[in-house]
């Protein structure tokens, strides 16, 4: 180790660094090289799961703060009540998100349940500013204690450099719910905003009575075919919106509401491709057998999320066409900004090539 260049170690150390903070611990207690070495890479990548590991990152982030050597880039962070008294745990997650922010770059913030006084959308509803975070991902949990966040006029922006977006429910909410709280956050986002995703969508047919929500009237509000409707527009900078719907379980579903639903959507779909307005991809759906739930389970958001971080999949792999079924680049996207490859700025699409233009240069 002594006869290699210190920017060598220093390089294999940034590549090292990147398992939500394992091997950067197990590096720091090698030997003193490598403890100055990966001093800087020590909250490069951070995953915290319980209320004591939690605690610990808080603490351990306001003694780097200190001397300046707090720089989370990625972080992965979840809130479980029925583990971790979630008064507490809230309250610490809060303090994590807040003091990472500066130089926070992607989020993961995973609720799996929270009491009814505590509101639990943090890092949305603080006033925390993000600099430079440009991905965000928010799963609620299974049961929604409390109340839909709003977008609300002459909102500040907290996100300037914010490109995607994903809200995933544990338990699905109608598409109206989940197109309103995504709107709170792109409104407090700048003009960088370039994807959005909404897991865990009920969509139900006309045929289902006072449990049917609108969704052709809020799939043409969402893809600015009808900007009369009174509900909030998806920001013009969006070119790409991914949806992964949850069908009503087979116990309970209706005759032929699947195909309804099907035929509802492919409307849309078709007069939005013939306006040539931004990019529509719905995932194919989630039929539930008889409980209307989410089982990705804590441990594959995990997973996946880290192996984005290794290079091991597609860092786009939440937000591009493809989104949830492994390596997932699309072919006319950047695979290094995620920007749509065009001509000259033309709009126009250019095929044959993996990068755009500025990332080119």
């Amino acid at each position: 180790m002594d006869t290699l260049p210190v920017e060598l170690v220093d390089r294999i150390c940034s590549f090292a660094c990147c398992d939500g903070g394992l091997t950067a611990c197990s590096l720091r207690s090698a030997c003193s090289l490598l403890y100055a070495v990966t001093e800087r890479y020590r909250f490069h990548t951070v995953v915290v799961t319980g209320s004591q590991q939690t605690s610990l990152l808080r603490d351990a982030l306001r003694d780097a703060l200190g001397s300046g050597r707090a720089t989370v880039r990625h972080l992965f962070i979840t809130v479980n009540e029925r583990v971790d008294r979630a008064a507490t745990h809230a309250a610490l997650a809060k303090d994590v998100i807040c003091l990472a922010a500066p130089t926070l770059e992607t989020l993961v913030c995973l609720v799996e349940s929270v009491p009814s006084n505590c509101p639990m959308y943090y890092p949305i509803s603080s006033t925390t500013s993000f600099p430079r975070l440009t991905h965000l991902t928010f799963r609620h949990p299974e049961i929604l204690t409390y109340s839909k966040l709003i977008a609300r006029p002459g909102t500040v922006i907290q996100f300037p450099k914010l490109r995607y977006v994903h809200v995933a429910y544990a338990c699905p909410v109608s598409i109206l719910t989940a197109h309103s709280v995504i709107s709170a956050i792109t409104a407090r986002s700048g003009d960088s905003l370039t994807h959005l995703r909404l897991s865990g969508v009920a969509l139900r047919s006309a045929g289902t009575g006072a449990l049917y929500n609108p969704i052709v009237p809020v799939l043409r509000a969402m893809l600015r075919l009808d900007p009369a409707l009174g509900l909030p527009a998806t920001p013009p900078s969006v070119w790409s919106y991914v949806i992964q719907p949850h069908y009503t379980p087979r116990l309970f579903m209706c005759t032929r509401e699947e195909a309804d639903i099907r035929e509802t959507l492919d409307e849309v779909v078709k007069e939005n491709e013939k306006k040539g307005g931004m990019r529509l991809v719905l995932l194919s759906p989630i039929v539930h057998e008889a409980r209307w739930m989410d089982k990705k389970s804590v441990k594959e958001w995990k997973m996946e999320w880290l192996m984005a971080q290794a290079s091991e999949r597609d860092a786009l792999y939440e937000y591009v066409e493809g989104a949830g079924r492994g390596s997932c680049v699309d072919s006319d996207c950047c695979t290094q900004c995620g920007s749509r490859i065009t001509i000259n700025g033309t709009g126009d699409t250019e095929h044959g090539l993996d990068t755009c233009e500025s990332c080119r240069a």
